[in-house]
């Protein structure tokens, strides 16, 4: 087993510790492993003795030969691994898994001070400016994720990031074992430190940046709010701060509370940690603390000291007042309130040391997360050659079609039954099996059922729909890591309207068929009831994008022009769906090419089975389109938004004249 991984810093990080002991461990159980950072590949001699090979991301095509890989592990999904794995992917032809240690959403607005919502709205040029190699992308992370082989995270929470048919494993952080952390107090070291025997010591170990900042700041008020109360506290801190903590006035006055050690070699952590009575992760539960697991945890609780720690990422698997005390909100009240009550109980202190040690020894080794990872990789490794031996050619020849849900989304009455049973055909013929969805309306469902409700001659195929539309929505609310491919078509809106009418019809004549029998129901009388209907229903289709596709998949199809020339276009700006849409004037012309740049269908045939023509009201549906409509209403269609958007001056004109008849 051949192990590459890429890590997106130096390994004489946060991260890079990880990969350093996982890579070491899976050494010792056989595997061959190599470490590829993008520069300074000597501190990992800071870590210890590696027993891999570490290279650099400028030297790494020349130094991996071909077939020295089986698995790329690409140590998260930013930027400068993202680019370096797929080219190392595409050059050696091997799969590559994704580690997810980090909310990305949130380290990037944290960084740039954007909201995700606002950086998808930037062009690529911009985007490519602001984003720099050690963050993730807005759109690339999620298309990087999406192909992977296969993802590990560091908490499972990470795990709604991902697809769901990916295969996925939790490996959690650890200690090493080589370093004995369960150490007497080194008294020495607490007298170097000019601590007095009756302070009370809190260390901790951790950088602080812009998203951790708060929540560190909260623990030195904490310290602060102690001493005030009398109680002789002092902090022991080490690492590095990215961003300012606090103002140099709120600085001179807790500075005589804390010692700040800066970097300290990983050596000499057990000697200060055994100084402390009590250990403390900060903060509570949030969109940054409950996708991670601070790396310093599983060291505090090898240690022996009871641990202060947030209610939520690995504390949701510790027992709170046996193993740990937990936080709810994590701020400096709380942290002070806590260790106040703490700090005089010696025996509750003991007895919740020792309890958080026992979890840690039998949950939190390095040696038990390296087993995980082997056995996960050996699961990916067997299911590529499965993969290659048994499926059957055609399905490897179609491996680059879309696998994804497809959800056809669209207005109604825009031939959109012909390109879902096309579709259907088209993946029967290829043997692949893909959820295929149609629906009209995903937004303001349970408005819709209660107008339903209020009905009495609603067709049961309607109610029908509207049951598949809820089951669709849920499906879209309940696995936020789907990716969906979604196709829409448009038509003259106009055409739309008259087509809804006559599917319609029943409800709007319940006795049509009689009085069209015995001559008492003409075309014009329909002309007029299709006029009497109100905005909602004329408007329809000019609002459909605004009311349906824009709130359920924030794909605003009126940000970027339309190619009128092509009739197509593709949107892939958002990580979760994909769109396409075509307009039905242009269907027969275009379907074939814009279905394979969609989804990879390189034999796509379109298979009418749904016009009007074989309809019961076909003939009174030709007789209306012989009709004129007012001027008033076809103006105030086509000078609509939506007309404007999708359809030419020149197009505009031709809709108008074929139903106000001037041609």
């Amino acid at each position: 087993m051949n192990i590459l991984f890429v890590a997106y810093h130096h390994l004489d990080s946060n991260s890079g510790i990880h990969i350093f002991n996982l890579a070491n461990e899976l050494t010792r159980l056989g595997a061959h492993c190599t470490v590829c950072v993008p520069e300074q590949k000597e501190a990992v001699y800071n870590l210890g003795q590696p027993l891999f090979e570490v290279i650099e991301y400028r030297n790494a095509l020349q130094t991996i030969k071909p077939g020295q890989i089986d698995l790329i592990h690409a140590w998260t999904p930013r930027e400068g691994v993202r680019k370096i794995t797929e080219q190392l992917s595409r050059e050696y032809g091997c799969p590559y898994l994704v580690h997810l240690e980090d909310n990305e959403e949130i380290l990037l607005e944290s960084f740039t001070g954007r909201s995700m919502a606002h950086l998808r709205k930037l062009s690529p040029e911009r985007l490519d400016k602001i984003i720099p190699p050690h963050l993730s992308h807005p759109f690339h992370y999620m298309e990087f994720i999406n192909k992977a082989q296969g993802v590990t995270a560091l908490m499972d929470t990470l795990l709604k990031f991902c697809p769901g048919n990916i295969p996925t494993e939790v490996i959690w952080a650890g200690y090493e074992e080589e370093i004995h952390w369960y150490v007497p107090p080194d008294v020495g070291h607490r007298r170097r430190l000019k601590i007095d025997e009756q302070e009370n010591v809190i260390v901790y170990t951790g950088n602080v940046h812009q998203a951790n900042r708060r929540e560190v700041f909260s623990l030195y008020l904490a310290v602060g709010l102690l001493n005030r109360r009398g109680i002789r506290t002092k902090l022991v801190r080490t690492g590095t701060n990215f961003v300012p903590l606090f103002n140099a006035e709120l600085g001179e006055i807790l500075k005589k509370h804390y010692v700040e050690l800066g970097h300290i070699s990983r050596k000499q952590l057990p000697a200060l940690l055994s100084i402390a009575n009590v250990l403390v992760q900060p903060g509570g539960g949030n969109d940054f603390n409950d996708y991670r697991f601070p790396s310093k945890i599983p060291e505090y609780l090898a240690a022996g000291k009871p641990v202060l720690l947030p209610a939520t990422n690995i504390g949701r698997f510790l027992k709170n007042g046996e193993e740990c005390i937990l936080l709810d909100e994590g701020n400096a009240l709380e942290i002070s309130q806590k260790l106040e009550a703490l700090f005089p109980n010696k025996a509750l202190c003991e007895k919740i040391g020792n309890g958080g040690r026992r979890f840690a020894e039998k949950n939190l080794k390095w040696s038990i997360s390296a087993r995980k990872l082997r056995d996960f990789y050996t699961q990916l490794l067997n299911r590529g050659k499965r993969i290659r031996n048994d499926i059957p050619l055609s399905t490897v020849e179609n491996s680059k079609i879309n696998q994804d849900p497809i959800i056809i989304y669209q207005m109604g009455k825009v031939g959109s039954k012909t390109v879902e049973y096309s579709l259907i055909q088209a993946y029967q013929s290829l043997n692949v099996n893909v959820p295929i969805y149609h629906v009209h309306f995903l937004n303001y469902l349970a408005e819709r059922e209660k107008n339903l409700q209020e009905h009495n001659n609603i067709p049961a195929a309607v109610i029908q729909k509207e049951k598949e539309s809820q089951v669709v929505r849920k499906l879209i609310d309940e696995n936020l890591d789907w990716h969906w491919k979604i196709v829409t078509l448009i038509r003259d809106p106009i055409g739309v309207n008259v087509a809804a009418f006559f599917q319609s019809l029943g409800q709007f004549v319940p006795d049509w068929r009689e009085r069209y029998r015995n001559g008492t129901l003409k075309a014009g009388n329909l002309r007029e009831i299709f006029l009497e209907q109100n905005r909602d229903f004329h408007y329809h289709p000019i609002r459909w994008f605004d009311s349906q596709m824009k709130p359920v998949f924030e794909i605003d199809v009126y940000s970027t022009s339309f190619p009128v020339e092509t009739g197509y276009k593709i949107y892939s700006e958002m990580p979760h769906a994909n769109l396409l849409l075509i307009r039905l004037e242009d269907l027969n012309l275009c379907a074939k090419q814009a279905m394979f740049e969609f989804l990879g269908l390189k034999k796509f045939i379109l298979r009418d089975d749904n016009t009007s023509d074989k309809k019961d009201y076909a003939e009174l549906y030709r007789d209306f389109k012989q009709l004129s409509l007012p001027v008033e209403y076809v103006e105030d269609i086509y000078s609509a938004k939506f007309s404007r958007h999708f359809y030419s001056q020149e197009e505009r004109e031709k809709f108008s004249a074929q139903w106000v008849h001037k041609l």
